[in-house]
């Protein structure tokens, strides 16, 4: 690179790629954590610096009360926040473990309906704090969106409540493979990318890698991390299959059932915060027949914040 960070108390005019980092670290901050430097060159474009310490430089001469420590950058200096870092990160393992049985065990006889499921959310970033929902990206075959929803919600209340109790489901996402195809195609911006490649798949990893190498926007949003997270092409991966053709007749009158009482239920949980004064914790309740997807009033704020980073930074 030939930009050098500043030195003392002359800040040089900020690079386009600064924006973008200064968010990252602001957010991860309002979550009352830091960001791995590591992880934060992975996110940035390629004129931005690609060394570590070169970029821990640069940030804390733009927070003031920021500082690194153990290659973690934070906003502000707070030892009682990163005494913490581990646990979040040994949460986030233990939730994606958990994933990992829940498909392999609880939803095993559901296993052949899907392409692909992956945790996303806190717990994929690797800062799953205490009490967050685990949550889940799921991709059924066709026609399997609203069975599959209808066994995993039972499964879930059947579920045992042992000593070492498994994280609060939340399946965020569910789409069928032929909605998946048009959402992968579709950008959608910085934030959208991020998550679709931290997400962690527990089932389908081949699958999952196709809809993330089909997915051009991402390489171009975030080619660090694409490069890093995407596998190449791989000729053994799965194909179509008959599993669960004799279900998919109750698609569509599972999903008039179970789809009204899902979203009168958000609409209640909705009405629950307001009154509460917890309108940031909303959702927006969206169904199909061909998908179920709950968009946070948090994710809309992140996707807007990273959006004007970017226009700020052009």
């Amino acid at each position: 690179m030939n930009e050098t960070p500043p030195t003392g108390s002359a800040l040089a005019p900020d690079p386009p790629w600064m924006h973008r980092a200064t968010e990252i670290v602001r957010i991860a901050a309002r979550h009352r954590t830091g960001v791995k430097l590591t992880d934060l060159v992975a996110l940035l474009p390629p004129q931005a610096p690609s060394d570590p310490s070169e970029l821990g430089r640069w940030l804390t001469g733009r927070f003031p009360r920021g500082a690194v420590e153990d290659g973690v950058m934070y906003a502000e200096h707070r030892d009682a926040d990163r005494a913490g870092v581990l646990d979040l990160a040994a949460r986030a393992e233990q939730y994606v473990r958990s994933a990992q049985r829940l498909f392999e065990e609880s939803l095993g006889r559901e296993r052949d309906w899907l392409r692909c499921a992956a945790v996303t959310g806190s717990a994929a970033y690797g800062q799953a704090q205490a009490g967050d929902d685990c949550d889940l990206l799921v991709v059924t075959r066709p026609g399997l969106v609203w069975p599959f929803l209808l066994a995993a919600y039972l499964r879930f209340r059947l579920l045992p409540r042992g000593s070492a109790p498994a994280p609060r489901w939340c399946l965020n996402l569910v789409v069928d493979e032929r909605r998946a195809s048009t959402l992968y195609d579709t950008p959608q911006g910085f934030h959208v990318a991020r998550e679709a490649l931290l997400a962690r798949a527990v089932l389908g990893v081949r699958y999952y890698g196709s809809l993330l190498r089909r997915a051009s926007w991402i390489r171009e949003e975030i080619p660090r991390l694409y490069g890093e997270r995407v596998p190449p092409a791989d000729s053994d991966e799965d194909g179509s299959s008959s599993a669960g053709s004799t279900v998919r007749v109750a698609n569509l009158p599972i999903f008039l059932l179970l789809g009204a009482y899902v979203s009168a239920v958000g609409l209640v949980r909705n009405a629950r915060l307001r009154r509460a004064g917890n309108v940031e914790k909303g959702f927006r309740t969206r169904i199909s027949p061909h998908g179920l997807a709950f968009e946070s009033v948090e994710f809309d704020r992140l996707r807007t914040a990273y959006r004007d980073a970017r226009s700020a930074g052009e």
